[in-house]
């Protein structure tokens, strides 16, 4: 349900914008593959190559209570090629870790 609301948001993006997306455009995953995140985000990937004609990668990158991959797309270029498949621990993390290089 997740993937198909992200898809149908970023499809209306693409609409407006026209020249999006330009290059490959990646979908961090900030945990282990094989997990539902990954698996979630795979399917979205084959989904929005197809609809975008652009190849769209899965990019695991795990560690820190999955703050690593949330600190990797929060410094990556706000340009929207860069994309975060979300889960619950980078909601929680801010009550749980003193120290959050980003704000989810």
């Amino acid at each position: 349900m997740m993937a198909m609301a992200v898809a149908s948001t970023l499809s209306a993006h693409v609409c407006a914008q026209g020249t999006f997306p330009n290059r490959v455009v990646r979908i961090v995953v900030p945990s282990t593959s094989g997990g539902g995140a990954d698996a979630l985000a795979r399917l979205l990937a084959h989904h929005l190559t197809e609809r975008w004609g652009k190849q769209v990668i899965v990019e695991n990158r795990t560690g820190a209570s999955n703050m690593l991959g949330g600190e990797f797309v929060a410094k990556s270029a706000p340009d929207g090629h860069t994309l975060l498949a979300g889960i619950s621990t980078l909601a929680i993390n801010p009550s749980t870790h003193k120290k959050v290089l980003f704000d989810a």
